[in-house]
């Protein structure tokens, strides 16, 4: 498993302790402390007491808050990362309010890097699925298919605004999200830092660097 704190791998090795119990379920609490960032970690679950079953039910992070899907990275724009992970924190508890966090956070996305003209989410959509690659521009496409923008015109004219998802809408845009924070914030800054490598075995061998290239390119 990963520690919904610091993300690193750990083995589960979690303590139970009982909690309480009423008619219908006995409620237990299991724990551990991630051995990497020594932070606790909570689970909440029961199991019911009436069926001849006893069904354990699934067990229920209670802390940290999260629902395991890793931070923003550090390379996204701090008002983009905010909005993504609020989206991230609640989809459990409110899918509407997710997927409303989470298309104004797309909005802000696509207007960031590509040149898109400001308007409805569903217009800006239309002019990003032209200039992205086609697995991405299908993937951003498929938020507008899944979340019905013809029906509820709102997603679209007003991306805050909290409206009806479909099944699997609200975590489906967050996928999304993930990739074009990949495509738009990491990738660029993976190449340049090894550009910037690359420049330097190529002055220390006195050949033409990427950068004075570049330059010549310019006059």
């Amino acid at each position: 498993m990963k520690c919904p704190h610091c993300q690193v791998e750990i083995h589960e090795y979690m303590y139970q302790k009982d909690v309480t119990s009423d008619n219908y379920e006995n409620w237990f609490t299991r724990y551990q402390n991630c051995p990497s960032c020594k932070k606790s970690i909570i689970y909440l679950f029961s199991k019911d007491k009436i069926e001849i079953t006893k069904t354990m039910k699934e067990p229920y992070l209670i802390y940290p808050r999260t629902n395991g899907r890793a931070l923003a990275p550090a390379e996204v724009p701090s008002s983009i990362a905010e909005d993504f992970n609020e989206a991230a924190l609640i989809l459990t508890d409110s899918p509407k309010a997710s997927a409303a966090l989470s298309r104004r956070c797309l909005q802000a996305t696509l207007r960031e890097i590509k040149s898109i003209h400001p308007g409805s989410l569903d217009s800006e959509i239309n002019q990003a699925i032209r200039l992205f690659p086609s697995y991405i521009g299908d993937a951003i496409d498929a938020i507008r298919k899944m979340g019905k923008f013809t029906t509820y015109s709102k997603k679209s004219e007003s991306v805050g605004e909290i409206v009806p998802v479909e099944l699997g809408e609200a975590e489906w845009t967050l996928e999304v999200l993930e990739l074009l924070f990949d495509f738009c914030y990491i990738q660029p800054k993976i190449l340049k830092e090894k550009k910037a490598k690359l420049d330097t075995k190529l002055a220390n061998m006195g050949k033409s660097t990427f950068e004075s290239n570049d330059e010549i390119e310019v006059e």
